[in-house]
């Protein structure tokens, strides 16, 4: 059990540092509420726990053994991010407005639980596309693989001195409910927030965020020309 807290503890500790998943989920938070933006959270934990498990399996190698593997890398979430960014700054330019939620809203959700909603199948095929590209930010994200190939192995090897296969892994779950936990919240901040924006202010703050991922945009193919240049 001690494992799984400080899996957990460190999960949200190094997560903190906002990136670009954070910047997508307060911006979808923001405009949207808590769950447009919450999947995507979800997703980048997902791709953190599969880093964490290769980290434990000894699968990270595929990508320490192999520098091309991690230039890929760099370079796809360089493009991934280039798109989301440049796909917000055109939404705003076209005068997206962020969603302010009403009583009369809540009321016709709960009224959907109770009357079939045709809509559900439409919804989970939403979630599960925000699932998917927040897992594609986390996994193609240059930070969150220095991360598991650099500071984390070492913690894996003490704790395996110590522990058993089975109680060590408690600490790659924790680690990834850390993860799960602090995108909760982020999205949680920024969906009550919303309704106390104007829609100025909500489209100021939108740019920011899309600016922020282009940035990141920008560090990850500084990231991709470090990596290639060894090459040459």
């Amino acid at each position: 059990m001690d494992l799984l807290l400080f899996g957990i503890v460190l999960g949200f500790t190094i997560s903190f540092p906002p990136g670009p998943v954070a910047f997508e989920v307060i911006k979808r938070g923001l405009g949207r509420g808590f769950w447009p933006a919450f999947p995507v959270g979800l997703g980048a934990s997902l791709a953190d726990l599969v880093y964490a498990s290769a980290v434990f399996f000894g699968a990270i190698s595929i990508i320490t053994d192999h520098p091309r593997v991690q230039s890929g890398i760099f370079l796809l979430g360089a493009l991934l991010l280039v798109l989301i960014g440049v796909m917000g700054l055109i939404q705003q330019k076209k005068g997206i407005k962020h969603v302010v939620i009403t009583e009369e809203d809540v009321t016709r959700e709960m009224q959907k639980v109770v009357i079939v909603d045709h809509t559900i199948p439409e919804k989970i095929f939403h979630f599960v596309k925000r699932i998917f590209l927040g897992f594609t930010m986390g996994f193609l994200n240059p930070t969150v693989v220095l991360l598991f190939i650099t500071i984390l192995p070492p913690i894996f090897a003490k704790i395996l001195d110590t522990r058993t296969g089975g109680e060590a892994y408690l600490f790659v779950v924790g680690f990834s409910l850390g993860v799960i936990l602090l995108f909760t919240l982020e999205a949680s901040f920024a969906s009550i927030f919303k309704n106390l924006m104007s829609d100025k202010v909500f489209k100021i703050i939108a740019i920011v965020l899309n600016s922020l991922i282009l940035v990141s945009a920008a560090y990850f193919l500084y990231r991709f020309f470090d990596s290639v240049s060894v090459f040459f």
